[in-house]
């Protein structure tokens, strides 16, 4: 029965004239985004309103899922574009979240355009180095990609086919840093988001960002702030890193 509905569906819609959004359109359009370009057009285009009368008999439930829907697009096209898998689908998951408290139209409208900007910056901000070399490049998009991980060194040189010492020369070279500092420095950034919720402890951060025990973790939160984590959120100072 499910099976004939969803024809029948298929067919109620082609013969009503309604076209959804082009596939490949949405896809070039969002890749565009990503670089920074066309962003007004894309942003214009991307009304949550296109779908309120197919997705749901109400248009609320409508609205949210065609909301939900392009969220799935656009996390899967961030990950097309260099984000790493499990940051763009737990944002995604964050996201469909949010999309179940807005009350109405206008604060869906509002979300798309604040989840749209957050996974651009996240893309551009892999992306920001064009002048760097095919290695570098794909080193650090390794790096990223394993950030939650030990993610040493020659593990760095081996997923770009290269010699440690001469990937990290060529690495500081081009980026100014040693790959271990950049590794360090990418880890205590997102150490720094972590410590602002009072929940996570320093263990549990510890462990998300692939040190072995907490006293690791802080030693290299000192190589970076030249203070220990609680001392550093104590005084103030992580408002002034964000």
């Amino acid at each position: 029965m499910a099976k004939w509905d969803a024809k029948k569906f298929v067919h109620e819609t082609f013969l009503s004239g309604f076209h959804h959004h082009s596939y490949f359109l949405d896809k070039e359009k969002l890749t565009a985004f990503f670089e920074g370009n066309k962003e007004l057009i894309l942003l214009d285009d991307l009304d949550i309103a296109t779908y309120a009368d197919v997705l749901a008999p109400d248009r609320q439930r409508a609205l949210k899922n065609s909301l939900i829907c392009f969220i799935a697009v656009i996390s899967r096209s961030a990950i097309e574009n260099g984000l790493d898998v499990e940051e763009s689908f737990s944002l995604s998951d964050y996201y469909i979240n949010e999309v179940e408290k807005q009350q109405n139209e206008r604060q869906l409208q509002r979300l798309l355009q604040e989840l749209s900007q957050h996974y651009a910056e996240l893309v551009r901000a892999i992306a920001s180095h064009p002048n760097y070399s095919s290695p570098v490049v794909r080193a650090i998009r390794y790096i990223l990609h394993h950030i939650q991980e030990p993610c040493r060194v020659s593990e760095v040189a081996a997923s770009v086919s290269l010699n440690p010492q001469y990937m990290a020369t060529l690495f500081k070279n081009e980026t100014g840093l040693e790959p271990s500092s950049y590794i360090r420095q990418r880890k205590m950034k997102i150490a720094i988001e972590l410590l602002t919720l009072p929940s996570n402890s320093i263990i549990q951060i510890a462990e998300a960002l692939g040190y072995c025990d907490s006293s690791h973790f802080i030693r290299e939160f000192k190589k970076v702030y030249g203070l220990s984590p609680r001392r550093f959120i104590k005084q103030g100072n992580f408002k002034q890193q964000r």
